[in-house]
């Protein structure tokens, strides 16, 4: 048992930071947090001179391959997911969603995590995802490569194939599912292609609610996002992809009311844009990051739930630097507060698993993964970059005083990536 003493909170539901905080600690949980609760005798204290301690980030939307392949690659192509593993709990980020990749083995390795066998963030594994034969990434970044269509994708042609693969993915042990509704992507601009059946999406959604799973699209423009919350989907990630096609501000606002009433998640991918903005304009191709900017502030100004996601392990976006970027962009372009888009990034990504109570908060009962910082993030968000130590389940993975550590090689060959 243990406990930080001296420490201004920041509790990860968007409440105002407590000053002068004590923190108990047994084992992997939160047994108190308060300015004047009991310490026990033979409790290991551990001062940290009014740092700032929060939840551990969550990471709503990764492809664990990571840079520089491209992510979708399988675990002996990416040298066991080190880069992942390693580079996540070096920035903070305790939780991890993987949106899309080789099944067996990121089911595999979310197994390992849980049984401590290796070192890295909690997994949750959405497996194999729903695509159309003729869409992307089938014919983009998929395209002749046979591996990678066998491992990472369910193709349905039918919506009773759909739902047997759904039946099929939750016996293998899949947290959730992910649908790609897409008609175009920035390598192909401007050519289009077919997207996903809308009876298709419905098939899927309705299986996966009668399992108890929850089921995330990837959509690029406002006809593909109210298709799939017509059809009941859970979260909405991207919305508005490069090169895809415009629309004047008042015709979300359907979209926006509808995701108010459904209590649809969006999880926009801000940083992403910004990162591509070199490939689409050299292509002619609308909507780069600024571009996206008023649209996910309508969106928010509507009500509509936010949690975090940055496309995290494709080719521009590199682990740990993308989710700050993303965070950052949270304030800096949706007009959030920084208290507003820490809780994105951690208890309403944890809310999107129906976790808010057991992860992505500082709280009596929650997992101890913790975030300690030496400057304040509620007072400028770029602070959320001044980690000091990260703790996963109550135990120091990064920082001062690491008591697991694994050695690694990061690769060098990444694109230069920068904060904006």
């Amino acid at each position: 048992m243990f406990a930080f003493v001296n420490a201004n909170v920041i509790d990860g539901t968007g409440a105002a930071l407590r000053k002068h905080q004590r923190v108990l600690v047994d084992k992997d949980r939160i047994l108190a947090v308060g300015s004047r609760i009991g310490i026990p005798e033979g409790t290991r204290i551990i001062d940290i001179d009014g740092k700032y301690l929060m939840p551990g980030l969550w990471e709503g939307h990764a492809h664990l391959g990571g840079v520089p392949r491209g992510g979708l690659e399988d675990k002996e192509e990416s040298r066991n997911f080190k880069d992942m593993r390693n580079v996540c709990l070096e920035h903070g980020i305790t939780t991890v969603r993987s949106f899309g990749d080789y099944q067996k083995d990121t089911l595999e390795l979310r197994d390992q995590i849980d049984r401590g066998e290796v070192r890295g963030p909690k997994l949750y594994c959405s497996g194999r995802t729903f695509v159309r034969r003729e869409s992307h990434p089938v014919c983009t970044g998929w395209a002749g490569k046979e591996k990678i269509m066998n491992n990472c994708g369910y193709i349905p042609d039918t919506p009773e194939e759909a739902r047997d693969m759904v039946r099929e993915g939750a016996d293998e042990g899949l947290d959730f599912y992910k649908i790609i509704v897409s008609n175009g992507h920035i390598s192909i601009y401007p050519k289009v292609v077919p997207t996903i059946k809308s009876e298709i999406v419905a098939a899927i959604v309705d299986e996966a609610h009668k399992l108890g799973k929850i089921v995330a699209c990837h959509v690029d423009t406002l006809e593909q996002a109210q298709m799939v919350v017509d059809c009941g989907a859970d979260e909405v990630h991207h919305l508005i992809a490069e090169g895809s096609k415009k629309y004047e501000l008042p015709e979300y606002e359907k979209l926006f009311r509808d995701m108010c009433r459904q209590n649809t998640w969006l999880v926009p991918t801000i940083a992403i844009g910004y990162q591509n903005d070199q490939s689409r304009i050299s292509k002619g191709a609308p909507n780069g990051g600024d571009d996206k900017a008023p649209v996910f502030r309508m969106a928010y100004e509507y009500g509509v739930r936010f949690a975090e996601g940055c496309d995290a392990g494709i080719a521009v976006m590199t682990w740990g630097i993308c989710t700050h970027d993303e965070i950052i962009k949270m304030v800096e372009t949706v007009g959030m507060t920084p208290l507003e888009a820490i809780r994105c990034a951690t208890s309403a990504s944890a809310a999107t698993m129906g976790k808010e109570n057991e992860s992505g908060v500082i709280k009596a009962g929650a997992a101890a993964d913790i975030l300690i910082l030496d400057k304040d993030p509620s007072v400028d968000i770029r602070n959320i970059t001044s980690i000091n130590r990260v703790l996963k389940g109550g135990i120091t993975v990064a920082g001062e005083d690491a008591e697991w550590t694994e050695e690694y090689t990061p690769c060098h060959d990444w694109p230069n990536y920068v904060i904006w």
